[in-house]
């Protein structure tokens, strides 16, 4: 007596090759992973993902063979390379082993910019001040100041040290381990002379009598010489009068 029985139970085994992923610090990445049976593609099988041991969810496969998750958040991971980051897993159907595989998740460090809240001024006058104000970006680190050219800086408050050189105002912020530096900012203040002092009481009387002019549209050189005829005058005059 003889029999036959048919094995059942025999399964083929799978392979999941997963791709290698990148984001942003605070970003987000694509996970996708293709899974084949003795080299062809399985499709409509549940795939699971994960990142750095994390779940991170489950997609089908398509006709392809191929599983991707859309978009997924990587809060939580620091900016720097994993080299087995991604996870994917597959657990097994009718007729097919389990499988799993892993590959590479790299993470760059997010951008930060400095926003200036108080700018410099235009133009300053020489051996005056003025003051700056900025923030920063995620990274925490404060703005600092800088200076260059016609003027000297303690912090946010700035000095015109030049009359006639411009003055640098420089904002930076440092990078951290999850955020590069942020782009240097940089304003231009052009530098104007100081009036000279004077140093007679006539002399501020003087400036002030031509400013006035100037204002009314008055030709100052020529009143100028007016006056200077009529002083003339005035000073010959007496003079005749004291020799008779």
């Amino acid at each position: 007596m003889s029999a036959c029985f048919n094995d059942t139970n025999s399964t083929s085994a799978t392979t999941l090759a997963v791709d290698p992923a990148s984001g942003t610090f605070g970003g987000t990445t694509s996970l996708s992973a293709t899974l084949t049976s003795n080299g062809s593609p399985v499709a409509n099988e549940s795939v699971a993902f994960t990142l750095n041991g994390t779940g991170a969810g489950s997609a089908q496969t398509n006709s392809s063979g191929v599983a991707t998750l859309p978009p997924v958040s990587l809060s939580g991971i620091g900016a720097g390379s994993y080299p087995t980051g991604v996870g994917a897993s597959f657990a097994g159907d009718t007729g097919l082993d389990p499988s799993s595989g892993s590959a590479a998740l790299t993470v760059s460090k997010a951008a930060q910019t400095i926003s200036v809240t108080t700018h410099a001024p235009a133009s300053a006058v020489y051996n005056t001040g003025f003051s700056v104000a900025a923030t920063g970006g995620g990274s925490g680190n404060p703005v600092t100041f800088s200076s260059s050219g016609g003027c000297s800086n303690a912090g946010g408050s700035f000095t015109m040290t030049s009359g006639t050189t411009a003055c640098q105002v420089k904002y930076d912020q440092a990078g951290s381990s999850n955020y590069d530096a942020a782009p240097e900012v940089t304003e231009t203040v052009i530098a104007v002379k100081a009036d000279a002092p004077y140093k007679t009481l006539a002399g501020f009387i003087d400036a002030a009598y031509r400013r006035q002019l100037a204002v009314q549209g008055h030709n100052i050189t020529a009143i100028g010489d007016r006056r200077n005829r009529r002083a003339s005058t005035t000073m010959s005059s007496a003079s005749g009068a004291h020799t008779r």
